[in-house]
């Protein structure tokens, strides 16, 4: 037995997560299948994730770190709409409050659970704020940083409810 043969047989096989397949339904009535499943990435303590957007809500900017959480590559989200990156586990209800915020020119903060390209998700406590050049806007900006594992819970619990 070679020493590989040897190692590969000591290392234990690391299970794929399973994956599921949901329809989801966005505010603007657009539906798409999303596979997810039940892995976790956690963000980097200290680090934020960035992204901008136009009045539409299509992505024209995500910072490195939003890249490397989310698994997509730069190409593949700028252009997109946002709710690429909703998990659809998140209450509806939630965006209806967020989009009113903001249409309303105020700044909408709160706890998103997002989704990975790969199907798994993160966790992000979400600050948008409304970006305006010379009085008009012109897109938002959203800001992510890390919740702590109880702030996770709480809303793991409390989402659920909202659906």
């Amino acid at each position: 037995m070679t020493t590989l043969t040897m190692l590969s047989t000591l290392t234990p096989a690391i299970a794929k997560p399973k994956l599921r397949k949901v329809t989801m339904t966005h505010y603007d009535g657009t539906q798409r299948a999303v596979s997810i499943s039940d892995k976790e990435t956690l963000l980097p303590r200290g680090h934020l994730l960035i992204s901008h957007t136009d009045v539409q809500g299509h992505i024209t900017y995500a910072n490195r770190w939003l890249l490397h959480i989310s698994g997509y590559k730069e190409a593949e989200l700028v252009g997109k709409p946002h709710y690429t990156l909703r998990h659809p586990e998140m209450p509806t209800v939630v965006f209806k409050e967020l989009w009113n915020t903001l249409i309303n020119g105020h700044i909408w903060q709160g706890p998103i659970k997002d989704l990975r390209k790969d199907g798994g998700f993160f966790w992000t406590d979400a600050t948008i704020t409304p970006n305006s050049r010379k009085g008009k806007l012109i897109g938002y900006i959203c800001v992510y940083h890390e919740l702590s594992r109880d702030e996770i819970e709480e809303y793991e619990e409390y989402y659920p409810t909202l659906l």
